[in-house]
C-alpha cells in the first residue's frame, strides 16, 4: 500500500485553521482568542511579552486574570453584551481601558474585538496594543496647549493694556504739543524783528520738530484706536468704504491727475469705519509712493479664493524690493527718507490690524521700478454668498 495512504490527511478547514494561527502568531499586537464563557483558547508570542505571562498560564484560564482587579466585576457582563452582538468593534474609543501584567502593573490599552466561528461556537478574537507611549504623549501635548492658551491669554491682555496706555497717552500728549506750537509761533510774532537769526532758526527746529512729533502721536492714536476702538460688525458696502476714501483723498488725487480703475466690490460684514480706513491708506500710499513723470494709476481688484473675498488696490508707483514685503507692515517701518516721501510709517501696520480684527490677512506683491499691488481677504459668509460672482468685470475709471 501507497505510503501517501498511511498520512493522516488534512482538511482545507484544518489547513485554513493552520494559517490562521500562523498569521496571529506573526501579528505585532498582542492577540488572544477567547471562547463564549471567556476562557482563553489561543494567545500568540506577544500576548506573553506584554502581559509578562507564559503561554501555558494563560490557556483555559478567564480573560479577567489579564483585567485589572478593580474592574473584573463588570467584565462579564460587557463579555455576554458582546456575544449578543457580536460584530468588529474597538474599545477604549472615549473612556481608558487598562491591562494587567504578572507582577499588577496597570497599563493602558487599546482593545479591538472580532466575532471568530468556531465548531465550538462564536469565539472571540482580541487585538491588545499598549498605548502608554501615545498616552504619554497626548498629555504632553495637552500641557503644552494649555501653556500655549496661557502665555496666549497673557499676551492678549498685556495687548489689550498696552492699546489701552497708547490711547491714552498718545491722546493726552496732543494738547501739550498743540499748545508748543502755538506758542512757539506766537513768540515768533511777538518779538518780529527783534528776534536774533540765530534764536529764529532754533524757534523754527523747535516749531518743525513739534509739528513733526504731533503727526506721529496722532498716527499712533490712530493705531491705537484700529486696536481698541469697539469693532462693529454690520453688513457694509465696501463701494461705499472706497467712496468714503476717495473722498477724503479727493484733493490729493487731484494734485497728482491720478487715474482710478475701479470694480464693483462686494457686501461683506464689518466695521465700515475701520475698513473705509483701510483703503484709504492704501490709495494714500499710492498717491505718494510714485514715479517721477508718470501719471499714477490705481486699480481696485477683487476676487474670491479659499479664504472668501481677495480685494486689492494696485499700483504703477515706485514699487518695493521683495526683502521688504514683510517688514513694511511693521509699525514706524520706513523704507525712504522723510525728505523723499512725508509720513511716519504707520498706515500700513493699521491696514494690517484692521484686517486681523476683521480675520483677514494682508500682503503685497511688487517689482521695484513696476508698481505694487497690495491684496487682503475678508471672509466671507452666509449673508454675502449670494454676491459671489456677480462682479463687474468692467473697470469704471475716474480721474
Amino acid at each position: 500500500m501507497p505510503d501517501t495512504l498511511s498520512k493522516p490527511r488534512i482538511t482545507a478547514r484544518e489547513r485554513a485553521e493552520q494559517r490562521f494561527r500562523l498569521a496571529i502568531e506573526a501579528a505585532q499586537n498582542a492577540m488572544l482568542i477567547a471562547d463564549r464563557d471567556g476562557r482563553i483558547v489561543y494567545v500568540n508570542r506577544q500576548t506573553e511579552v506584554l502581559f509578562a505571562y507564559d503561554r501555558s498560564e494563560m490557556l483555559n484560564q478567564p480573560v479577567e486574570m489579564l483585567v485589572p482587579e478593580r474592574f473584573r466585576a463588570d467584565h462579564p457582563a460587557r463579555r455576554r453584551e458582546f456575544l449578543r452582538r457580536p460584530t468588529t468593534r474597538s474599545k477604549g474609543a472615549g473612556r481608558d481601558l487598562f491591562g494587567r501584567r504578572k507582577d499588577g502593573a496597570e497599563f493602558p490599552v487599546e482593545i479591538g474585538l472580532n466575532p471568530c466561528p468556531s465548531p465550538e461556537g462564536v469565539q472571540v478574537l482580541a487585538s491588545i496594543v499598549d498605548i502608554t507611549e501615545r498616552k504619554r504623549h497626548d498629555l504632553e501635548a495637552a500641557e503644552h496647549a494649555a501653556n500655549l492658551v496661557m502665555v496666549n491669554n497673557a499676551l492678549s491682555a498685556r495687548n489689550r493694556e498696552l492699546d489701552q496706555f497708547t490711547y491714552v497717552a498718545s491722546h493726552d500728549l496732543q494738547e501739550p504739543l498743540r499748545k508748543l506750537i502755538a506758542f512757539s509761533k506766537l513768540l515768533r510774532q511777538d518779538l518780529g524783528v527783534d528776534l536774533p537769526e540765530k534764536a529764529g532758526q532754533d524757534l523754527g527746529f523747535i516749531i518743525d520738530a513739534s509739528e513733526r512729533m504731533h503727526v506721529i502721536v496722532q498716527d499712533l492714536l490712530e493705531f491705537s484706536r484700529s486696536s481698541y476702538s469697539a469693532l462693529e460688525r454690520v453688513p457694509v458696502r465696501v463701494d461705499d468704504c472706497v467712496n468714503a476714501a476717495l473722498e477724503n483723498l479727493a484733493t490729493r488725487i487731484e494734485e497728482t491727475n491720478a487715474l482710478i480703475e475701479r470694480v464693483a466690490l462686494p457686501t461683506v460684514r464689518g466695521d465700515m469705519t475701520l475698513l473705509t480706513q483701510l483703503y484709504q491708506n492704501l490709495i494714500g500710499n499710492a498717491l505718494k509712493f510714485v514715479r517721477p513723470g508718470i501719471r499714477p494709476v490705481i486699480r481696485l481688484t477683487s476676487g474670491v479664493d479659499e479664504d472668501g473675498w481677495e480685494l486689492g488696490v494696485a499700483d504703477n508707483g515706485i514699487g518695493i524690493k521683495p526683502d521688504y514685503a514683510e517688514a513694511i507692515f511693521a509699525p514706524f517701518k520706513r523704507l525712504h527718507g522723510r525728505s523723499e516721501y512725508e509720513g511716519t510709517g504707520i498706515g500700513l501696520a493699521i491696514c494690517r490690524k484692521v484686517l486681523e480684527r476683521h480675520g483677514g490677512r494682508i500682503w503685497v506683491e511688487s517689482e521695484p521700478g513696476r508698481g505694487s499691488h497690495f491684496k487682503f481677504t475678508l471672509q466671507t459668509e452666509k449673508e454675502n454668498e449670494s454676491w459671489i460672482g456677480k462682479r463687474d468685470s468692467q473697470p469704471r475709471c475716474s480721474s
